[in-house]
């Protein structure tokens, strides 16, 4: 299980310099869902490898960057 320092240094691994950009796009995406599917997303986060919390947060940075180019 990893911690948030875990996750922020995989993430600056796999983003680099757009790791600040990749953290606000994922929390604009889980700003808008419900405190349910919220509340699910930080659980599964707070269970899995590093590496696959990163993952994940790519992917909701990239559903956030879909939805504003959409508009």
């Amino acid at each position: 299980m990893a911690n948030a320092g875990d996750i922020e240094d995989a993430l600056q691994r796999q983003y680099g310099a757009n790791t600040e950009a990749t953290q606000e796009n994922a929390r604009a995406t889980l700003a808008k869902m419900p405190e349910r599917s919220q509340q699910m997303i930080i659980n599964a986060l707070d269970r899995m490898p590093a590496a696959d919390g990163a993952w994940l947060m790519g992917r909701l940075a990239t559903l956030n960057k879909v939805r504003t180019l959409k508009r």
